[in-house]
């Protein structure tokens, strides 16, 4: 018998599988189950006004739940004791500040999952509004005991209580993602993967520098796949603005041309569907992200290691828990040490080590990591 216990989960649900929404409607699925709760799910594309549009798919509408009025102005159904929003980027905070205030009115609990503690792109401005939510919220969820660190030290004395929470990770079954596409990497040369939006702390810049010097009889033997599109370049005109302002069009243009002049790749940097991308997931023999910073958890990490596939990271807090291996964390973070790495790895992987990756995510399978979410609500609700 479910409990008295009503939760909002606010997010952007069913977008494609870049970005929050996948995690979504996964922890949605797996919290629906449970037998102590009742919870909703409210769609951002409800809740937020359409120029702040995390997806460019999305469509503004108002929700019964909890929807944006107008400026600072928003509706909140008071039935619900606790409202779990997904937050992951500075520009939220203004407003989602007014809806906080607005439910604590009405002796409603905020919990909010911080997906980035440390933002991507750090803005003054927001980050007073960021500070100022983070501090009026009842409890907050983080990925990994960095972003906790990083948190209390940030907020100090006004740091509301804290869980840590990893992300899931969805186990996948299916021999075949897709039937609709051509075959094409299938068809071709064993491949190595780096996907994801392109932005300057990804690195890539370093890999493209480490496939330049690795062994030749490798680089023979397998291709460099390069998936993703210039952050900031296509998407929304938030994104395109802040691109400007950061000088992330200067990277791209370096990036750009470095993978226009190294040989041996293959890039896709236009958008790329969901089937096809979960095809290139699935089937590279090594995804390699170097990353140079990050406080969060990788979305491609999340769905590549449900299939079994390999993944080879840089020494950071929400990148290495998920690898098979100390053998798969890059200690150095330079070209000469990736290629290193990547020449000793790829000779040995086989369906072993596959294996090996998925036995890894299944201990952040969605069932369990929904289990954790219980005490988080049952807290909230006694407070």
């Amino acid at each position: 018998m479910k409990s008295s216990i009503k939760v909002a989960l606010v997010s952007n649900f069913g977008q494609p599988i870049r970005g929050v929404s996948p995690y979504s409607d996964s922890l949605f699925l797996a919290l629906n189950k449970s037998a102590t709760i009742n919870i909703e799910k409210v769609d951002y594309q409800a809740a937020y006004p359409q120029s702040l549009q995390y997806s460019n798919t999305s469509k503004s509408s108002r929700s019964r739940i909890i929807h944006f009025l107008k400026f600072w102005t928003w509706k909140v159904e008071p039935s619900f004791n606790v409202i779990h929003i997904q937050y992951w980027t500075q520009f939220q905070s203004y407003y989602l500040l007014c809806l906080v205030r607005k439910a604590i009115k009405q002796s409603q609990k905020i919990v909010l999952t911080i997906h980035n503690p440390k933002p991507h792109e750090n803005i003054q401005l927001f980050t007073y509004f960021e500070n100022k939510l983070l501090t009026s919220v009842n409890a907050i969820i983080i990925h990994n005991e960095y972003g906790r660190s990083y948190l209390e030290e940030k907020l100090g004395r006004l740091c509301p209580e804290m869980f840590v929470i990893p992300h899931g990770i969805e186990i996948e079954v299916k021999d075949d993602i897709c039937n609709e596409h051509e075959q094409i990497e299938r068809l071709k040369t064993p491949y190595i993967l780096f996907a994801g939006n392109i932005r300057p702390y990804k690195g890539l810049d370093i890999l493209l520098d480490a496939w330049a010097v690795m062994d030749q009889p490798i680089k023979d033997e397998y291709d460099l796949i390069i998936a993703g599109r210039v952050w900031g370049k296509d998407q929304n005109i938030l994104h395109r603005i802040v691109a400007k302002l950061l000088s992330f069009d200067t990277y791209a243009k370096i990036i750009m041309e470095k993978i226009r002049r190294t040989k041996g790749i293959t890039s896709h940097l236009n958008f790329i569907e969901n089937d096809h991308f979960l095809e290139l997931l699935q089937n590279a023999k090594l995804i390699v992200l170097p990353y140079r910073s990050f406080s969060g958890n990788s979305g491609v990490i999340g769905k590549a290691i449900g299939f079994g596939t390999p993944v080879l990271v840089s020494d950071l807090p929400g990148l290495k828990l998920y690898t098979i291996s100390e053998e798969y964390i890059l200690k150095e973070l330079s070209a000469k040490e990736l290629a290193s790495k990547i020449n000793s790895i790829l000779p040995r992987l086989n369906e072993v080590e596959r294996n090996k990756q998925k036995e890894r995510a299944q201990l952040y399978s969605w069932e369990r990591v929904a289990q954790l979410h219980l005490p988080v609500y049952e807290y909230l609700d006694k407070i």
